[in-house]
């Protein structure tokens, strides 16, 4: 097994595809003098091949950091949101690979200060893919 799919998201998707709903900066940014909220989403595809028999434990995790006065990504966590835990299983006797499809929605999420996001996805806990969304506006 294996993430073939990490996207963070910022609108979300009631029924429809996730695809082309990825995190963009400037859906994400706050105005810096002022708090609010924004609401955030993961979705993960993990690609199950014909020879996968045994059911291995996904997990995806965002890494919230905070940012510095000149808008530089700080290395100190600030909170981190497990927000996928599932079990991937095997899917019988299959020919080619199957991907299976985790998704998960926070509507409001506060934000009082420019911060990035960093999400994480795993597998069995070994970490397979990363990717960093940043919530400050460029300059």
């Amino acid at each position: 097994m294996r993430i073939a799919t990490l996207l963070a998201l910022d609108k979300q998707v009631v029924g429809g595809s996730w695809d082309h709903r990825t995190l963009s900066v400037p859906g994400a940014v706050l105005p810096m003098a002022i708090g609010g909220t924004i609401g955030i989403g993961v979705f993960v595809e993990v690609e199950v091949l014909p020879e996968d028999s045994s059911p291995q434990q996904l997990d995806v995790w965002i890494y919230v950091r905070g940012v510095d006065e000149t808008l530089g990504g700080v290395d100190e966590l600030i909170e981190l949101l497990h927000v996928i835990d599932g079990v991937v299983a095997p899917v019988g006797e299959i020919a080619e690979p199957v991907n299976q499809r985790f998704d998960i929605w926070i509507g409001s999420y506060p934000v009082a200060t420019p911060r990035q996001l960093w999400f994480e996805a795993r597998l069995d806990n070994v970490t397979q893919t990363e990717r960093a969304v940043s919530l400050v506006s460029e300059i």
